[in-house]
């Protein structure tokens, strides 16, 4: 079959369309486009102007409280003066290997420290609050096992136990802290093993690291009690439901994309490159004199 060829100087594609070179097209005067033209650019202006400032506003005063929504599944706190009150705030951190010129006070240095000890008892010490039996149920744990403080308590028929799970983490943290620092003996001057100063700093410094992301991650998370066979007194109930982040995705990003150990590290300061000074304790830990170098 043979098409024929359209021609459009000679048919028009639509009904009675007059051909565009005769069509009359009525444009307002000049001076009216311009003044169109200026009116619209200045209500583009103003509307970003308006978006932009708005933007900048709602960010300075939009509640603080988001980021607890988001690291948090529930918390029966939502909504109460503390999640107001609560911010966020930057710091660096100060956990060093070596011991810094101001360590922190759960700081612990080449030996144990009744100081330290303190601070942290003060730090781990978990209290409980009441929640509600619909807070129980929105954390994702079951009234009916749940405990409930009793009446005497003065806090009504639907209050029950719990605590922030943060300060449970922090215990446990003091808990294998204790541990590594049970290897000296009473007197808290002599190791019962050989360990080196350094080994003492590397449990001082991964202890301080995991306390410091500890507390700079602390969500509303909380932790509810069962009453649990063989025990007469509430038993927590570990076993919590959170929002978490993917870590194993981490693991295969790393795996993908990340060096191999052996490469990893595996190169030496190259001439002229700038330096950052020492801890003074390192220099005394391999008995070397510091040496200014500048650092350049």
């Amino acid at each position: 079959m043979k098409y024929e060829e359209i021609n459009q100087s000679k048919e028009s594609l639509l009904p009675h369309e007059e051909p565009r070179s005769k069509r009359k097209i009525n444009y307002p005067p000049w001076g009216t486009r311009a003044w169109i033209l200026t009116g619209f650019n200045i209500l583009v202006f103003f509307t970003s102007a308006l978006l932009l400032i708005e933007r900048q506003y709602s960010f300075i005063t939009r509640p603080q409280t988001t980021w607890l929504r988001e690291s948090t599944r529930y918390s029966p706190l939502w909504g109460t003066p503390l999640e107001k009150q609560l911010k966020k705030y930057e710091m660096q951190m100060n956990s060093t290997l070596f011991t810094p010129p101001h360590p922190s006070q759960y700081r612990d240095t080449l030996k144990p420290s009744k100081d330290v000890d303190s601070a942290w008892e003060a730090l781990e010490w978990v209290r409980t609050f009441p929640i509600t039996e619909q807070d129980v149920v929105a954390i994702g744990k079951d009234p009916q096992t749940a405990v409930k403080f009793p009446p005497d308590y003065g806090f009504g028929d639907n209050a029950y136990v719990a605590q922030l799970d943060i300060f449970h983490q922090l215990h446990c943290l003091n808990a294998l802290r204790l541990i590594a620092w049970g290897q000296f003996e009473q007197d808290d001057e002599t190791a019962k093993r050989p360990f080196s100063d350094l080994h003492w700093h590397h449990v001082a410094h991964c202890t301080e690291v995991l306390r410091e992301n500890l507390m700079c991650s602390a969500n509303l998370d909380v932790v509810t009690f069962n009453w649990k066979e063989t025990q007469n007194v509430p038993f927590p109930d570990f076993n919590l439901n959170k929002k978490c982040t993917d870590a194993e995705m981490l693991i295969e990003w790393q795996e993908e994309n990340a060096l191999s150990a052996e490469i990893s590290r595996g190169f030496s300061r190259p001439e002229g490159a700038r330096e950052v000074p020492m801890e003074d304790e390192y220099y005394r830990l391999y008995g070397l004199d510091r040496v200014d170098v500048g650092h350049r």
